[in-house]
């Protein structure tokens, strides 16, 4: 926002802003390289990773955004929640359904699938009266985040 303003009457300003944000978001500090493939296109495709690092630039590696490395290189996140005033509300809540590492069947997905679409749609959108409702489930860190969007009965 304010942008097209800022390019008009401080060039250098936004530019060094510009440049800041590149930095932050590419730079081979840091960096997580995320790969899925078969084990002959893995191999081939993870040969190439050091020469693409080795491409970006280095710097100091930015604000993780509260998240950290657990022992077992599971991304964890901090704690911490945001209030805005806004005249939408959205609430969302996690919590711990495998540790982390542990390995996660595919009956999970059917299951969370289910609540979704079935469960929490019938009582909280339908029943309930909110616009919307989710849940997520992350194969990563082992949590499930279950939201509303405009719900009018918050707790």
């Amino acid at each position: 926002r304010g942008a097209l303003e800022q390019a008009q009457s401080d060039w250098p300003a936004l530019l060094a802003r510009l440049e800041r944000m590149r930095s932050a978001l590419l730079s081979a500090d840091g960096a997580v390289v995320n790969l899925s493939a078969d084990e002959q296109s893995l191999a081939t495709t993870a040969a190439h990773v050091p020469r693409l690092l080795g491409r970006l630039p280095s710097a100091a590696a930015p604000s993780n955004g509260g998240w950290a490395w657990s022992a077992g290189g599971v991304l964890v996140p901090s704690h911490e929640g945001l209030q805005v005033p806004t005249q939408v509300s959205y609430v969302a809540k996690a919590l711990p359904i495998f540790q982390p590492g542990e390995r996660i069947c595919g009956s999970t997905s059917v299951v969370s699938r289910y609540l979704r679409t079935a469960y929490l749609w019938n009582t909280v959108r339908v029943q309930g009266g909110a616009y919307g409702c989710n849940l997520a489930f992350s194969r990563l860190d082992g949590r499930a985040t279950f939201s509303s969007y405009r719900d009018p009965n918050l707790a």
